[in-house]
């Protein structure tokens, strides 16, 4: 059985020093499975994420098939590529 599977974030500040700075997250809902979950999943780790890192308020998940779903979910960015440029081959 397939799950939607979240990896620990680092709850440290990265180094200024590196030059990192944490715009948000993003996540790409897993084929063959209902995106509202991922999608809900990703919505509450950012809140989480924003405890330690309020900059990080960007929501980016959701494509062209699924994004009323991320919408609904609080998405702040799709990516609509295949609605704006067409189907593309499959790499890989």
């Amino acid at each position: 059985q397939r799950h939607v599977r979240v990896t620990p974030f680092p709850t440290r500040r990265p180094s200024m020093r590196a030059g990192v700075r944490l715009g948000g997250l993003m996540c790409v809902a897993p084929r063959g499975l209902d995106p509202e979950d991922a999608f809900r999943r990703l919505a509450a780790l950012g809140g989480r994420v924003r405890q330690t890192h309020p900059e990080a308020t960007a929501l980016s998940m959701g494509m062209s098939a699924d994004l009323e779903a991320a919408v609904r979910a609080g998405a702040t960015q799709v990516r609509i590529g295949s609605d704006v440029l067409g189907a593309r081959d499959a790499v890989g």
